[in-house]
């Protein structure tokens, strides 16, 4: 059987001091991606500069130079429609992958065809410590060790009820077929777009694990997700647009997963819990959310506890 073949896609815009970085590491992976693909959104600093120099020195790397400011949510709708490889990761251009991120993982997913994302453990850095400290250090329950290598996606609907499964979205490699056939990236999601399609493609396909910290995270305080969330009105906005996408009849999979498994719903962050006690139609999720609270507060107090923490340990 063939291996699949895999792209690395990114947009950028003003992270002229971080894109060397991450664009050494998509460009050197010691498993080399077949495609390399990286949009420019009109930056203001020297982001051009620094991309017409790499594009001299390895003519692997395509570059889309937008002739306007689209967005990263715009972007990545677009650069899904370009990907040619049968997997995909998207990569921030202020984040990084380890070298070997894909020799490790693409092994995995070639070992079970098909499936719908390969991922491994996610690490954090920041000005103030930049060297990548995995997240299983600062909780242990985000380690993968007791998953196993795959999980199917009916095995990953039903460990929700139970246990949480961090997926971070800058760590896995997804199905390109499959994120196509879910109606690709919804820009009207926004900071929600990318973890929507993460969550759908593991419970259509499911997912293999790889234990090791192998993709870094920035952390900083004025980051497009953390922005968000201190806007209580726009964040209930943007989960209200998160359940109607997923109650769309070809998305009717992920809607019933979310319903039944608790601690799916608690990946998206405490404030779906808010969202939940706001929403009427949702009470039985809601109840289901605190029966597990109750069964399991210790990964509860994780999850919660998770941001503040992450904050006071990294932030710039």
């Amino acid at each position: 059987m063939t291996a699949p073949t895999v792209a690395l896609i990114c947009s950028t815009y003003n992270h002229a001091p971080f894109l060397p970085r991450a664009l050494d590491a998509m460009l050197h992976q010691s498993r080399p991606a077949e495609q390399i693909l990286v949009v420019e959104d009109c930056s203001t600093d020297n982001t051009r500069d620094i991309l017409g120099d790499y594009m001299t020195r390895y003519p692997q790397l395509r570059v889309i130079f937008n002739e306007r400011n689209r967005g990263v949510f715009r972007n990545g709708a677009k650069m899904l429609t370009m990907v040619e490889t049968d997997y995909f990761c998207w990569t921030s251009s202020d984040d990084f992958l380890q070298l070997d991120f894909l020799e490790k993982i693409m092994p995995a997913v070639a070992r079970h065809p098909g499936v719908g994302l390969g991922t491994c453990e996610q690490s954090y850095f920041s000005l103030r410590h930049p060297a990548p400290l995995p997240l299983r250090r600062i909780l242990p329950s985000a380690g993968f060790d007791r998953f196993g290598e795959y999980l199917s996606a009916d095995a990953l609907a039903k460990t929700y009820r139970a246990d949480h499964v961090w997926l971070p979205s800058n760590t896995v490699v997804l199905h390109t077929a499959t994120a196509r056939s879910l109606g690709g990236y919804r820009p009207a999601l926004r900071q929600m777009m990318d973890v929507f399609m993460v969550y759908a493609v593991a419970m259509r396909g499911g997912a293999v694990f790889v234990p090791e910290a192998l993709a870094a995270f920035r952390l900083t305080t004025g980051s497009v997700s953390s922005d968000i969330k201190q806007q209580g009105l726009k964040y209930y906005r943007l989960l209200t647009r998160f359940f109607a996408c997923a109650h769309q009849k070809h998305l009717r999979f992920f809607e019933r997963a979310l319903m039944r498994s608790p601690f799916l719903a608690l990946s998206f962050g405490k404030e779906m819990l808010l969202f939940l006690f706001a929403s009427p139609r949702y009470y039985s999720l809601l109840l289901r959310l605190i029966f597990a609270c109750l069964l399991h507060p210790k990964l509860i107090w994780d999850h919660f506890c998770f941001k503040r923490l992450k904050e006071r340990l990294f932030a710039d």
